[in-house]
């Protein structure tokens, strides 16, 4: 610009000339399809020429001369050509080869057949090419032609793998006049593949899912219970936020607004799905204590029982350990009876049951009504006897041995006459977990005691063998559990010859011969070698035994209850009945019986501290544990 390129100052303005197509000769505006072998295509072909469709027709080849295929117009020569396009498809083909095809058959005006589109996406499926029927569907609609509600129903079942490019094509085509209007089954189908993803959705998918129930719910279609359960298990996977889960399913589903289903297997599905969100719930407002949460639980429980959809075991001892928690205990009672016909009650649930119908203010008419059964205890009964695996040793994790047994025996000895029921409910347990029996047992024993019912034990139809099997933690499989004789032992006692060396041991001697197996050993051959003799008997109070947690002390009486002839557990019943202030005192009385039948060969081995007591107050012969070990040699 600084050179003199306007001297004389004569031209002032710079012409600009706009191109334009009709400056150009009639052999270039205008295609002919004339031969390839004419003298003017071979001229005017330089790379330098203008032509503006040259390099779409031709596709940038210079040397290509060959003309573009006619354009077919008549109804015969479409319908041959498409049905050769449906023949050709009946061997296997390349996705890409049929992609081709399609791709002239639109540039011939020829539109797509339906069932020409349909095999071919089967066959891309078979090969597993998703993107290629996306790319099939995108032919159908640039060719102008709607697209068939069975090919998106072949399109969606194809790409099951991928049911967030299914969704978005759907919500796409339903947007437009290119498809018509897609049915609630497709819509539930895409929402089932949606739901069926590994991965945890991220944002974008829920996103689409969220799109595809407006969609839904814009044409005035009622949600299937499927959709709903489908949108709400990724809801809970995508970690979203719970209250929003909440909210959707009592708005969707728990109004009865939504199609129920009517296969087994969306109910539980659907059973699964609540489970989940009541343990989720559970777990996030564990310190919560607002109204809703309750209330929420209450429309779940209402809606399983009234679509008899089960619930998951854990779900059903979530709500159970919420309502006690909010001291709602008749609420438990009615809810835990109507979920057991829809759900396996779990041990720590039956344990909360426990916890609440002890504290349920229910007399027996209120019970006969809430629970079907006139008696608390017969309620329990019934729930043990309904489940055969309530409380089985197998599945007794979780709960507390102490707080089952006392709040059994606190259930069935607040009512009148349910000392019944109580040994009914003892005998089950004993066949289904010999140390929960066993804790029972001991609390049993332990009220008596201190509520002066000894009578309850004594008259009580048990056998002292089931008791006594209890007592040692063994699993009883025998069947006749009636006592024959209440005084069968002492009978037995009374047939002893006056040659036989009788020892009773206290609990406290047990502890010390359990604990050091040589001295155990020692005592056992010092009482076989009495056996072999004149005889002996070691007498042991099996109500010292329950109120031992020492695991030692029974292993040891279990090895002589099982291995030594000369070893006799002393029943429950017989303790009961000389009445002593303890066990032991009890078996002094029981000593002294022995003595008034002329059996002066009788001791009782224990503890130095409990001898000098027993010394002072007794005229029993004490022996000291230990003495008696440094005689045989053994040092402790």
């Amino acid at each position: 610009m600084d050179g003199k390129w306007n001297i004389n100052e004569e031209v002032n303005t710079v012409p600009v000339e706009v191109a334009s197509v009709a400056q150009l000769s009639n052999e270039k505006r205008y295609r002919s399809f004339i031969p390839a072998d004419h003298k003017r295509i071979r001229r005017s072909l330089y790379e330098q020429d203008f032509f503006i469709v040259k390099r779409r027709r031709f596709e940038s080849e210079i040397t290509n001369y060959s003309p573009l295929p006619v354009v077919l117009s008549k109804p015969f020569g479409v319908r041959c050509h498409q049905y050769q396009t449906y023949r050709w498809l009946d061997s296997e083909r390349d996705p890409k080869a049929i992609l081709s095809r399609f791709s002239v058959d639109r540039r011939l005006g020829i539109p797509p057949n339906l069932a020409s589109v349909n095999r071919a996406i089967r066959l891309c499926a078979e090969a597993g090419n998703s993107h290629l029927i996306l790319d099939l569907i995108e032919e159908i609609v640039l060719s102008g032609e709607v697209v068939a509600p069975v090919t998106l129903e072949l399109a969606i079942a194809a790409l099951k793998l991928e049911p967030q490019r299914v969704a978005r094509l759907a919500l796409l085509l339903g947007e437009t006049a290119s498809c018509m209007e897609v049915s609630s089954k497709m819509w539930s189908d895409i929402a089932t593949h949606m739901a069926l993803v590994e991965t945890p959705p991220n944002d974008s998918f829920l996103y689409v899912f969220r799109d595809v129930i407006h969609a839904m719910s814009s044409r005035n279609q009622r949600l299937s219970e499927r959709v709903v359960v489908s949108f709400g298990r990724c809801l809970l996977r995508g970690g979203g936020d719970c209250e929003t889960v909440t909210a959707f399913v009592r708005e969707k589903l728990l109004s009865q607004r939504s199609l129920p289903a009517t296969d087994t297997v969306s109910d539980v599905i659907l059973g699964g799905f609540l489970s989940d969100l009541v343990v989720a719930k559970f777990n996030v407002d564990t310190h919560a204590d607002a109204d809703g949460n309750t209330a929420f639980l209450e429309e779940v429980i209402r809606f399983s029982i009234s679509r008899a959809v089960h619930l998951h075991p854990e779900a059903v001892e979530k709500v159970v350990s919420r309502f006690c928690a909010r001291n709602l205990y008749l609420e438990v009672c009615v809810f835990y009876s109507a979920l057991c016909s829809l759900s396996r009650p779990t041990s720590v649930g039956f344990q909360r049951l426990l916890f609440a119908l002890k504290r349920a203010p229910l007399d027996e008419e209120g019970v006969a009504t809430l629970v079907g059964q006139p008696k608390k205890s017969l309620f329990v009964l019934w729930s043990l006897r309904q489940y055969p695996l309530l409380l089985a040793a197998q599945y007794d994790r979780g709960i507390d041995f102490g707080d089952i047994s006392k709040d059994i025996v606190d259930i069935c000895f607040s009512e009148v006459d349910a000392a019944d029921s109580f040994f009914s409910i003892f005998f089950l347990l004993c066949k289904r977990n010999s140390l929960l029996a066993r804790c029972v047992l001991s609390r049993f024993v332990q009220y008596c005691r201190s509520h002066d019912k000894g009578s309850v034990l004594e008259n009580s139809c048990i056998s002292d063998t089931l008791m006594n099997q209890c007592v040692l933690s063994v699993h009883s499989e025998q069947n006749d559990v009636w006592r024959t004789s209440p005084l069968l032992f002492l009978k037995d006692m009374v047939q002893l010859t006056k040659e036989v060396y009788c020892n009773v041991l206290s609990l406290e001697a047990v502890t010390v011969l359990a604990s050091s197996p040589p001295a155990s050993a020692a005592f056992s051959k010092l009482m076989d070698s009495y056996s072999s003799k004149g005889g002996a008997a070691v007498l042991l109070a099996a109500e010292e035994l329950v109120q031992s947690s020492s695991e030692a002390v029974i292993e040891f009486a279990k090895t002589l209850f099982h291995h030594a002839s000369w070893f006799r557990l002393v029943p429950l019943s017989v303790t009961f009945r000389f009445k002593g202030a303890n066990p032991l005192t009890a078996c002094c009385e029981l000593v002294d019986f022995i003595k008034t039948n002329e059996y002066p060969k009788v001791a009782i081995l224990t503890t130095a501290a409990e001898a000098s007591e027993l010394k002072g107050s007794r005229k029993t012969n004490v022996i000291n544990i230990s003495d008696l070990l440094k005689k045989l040699g053994v040092s402790l």
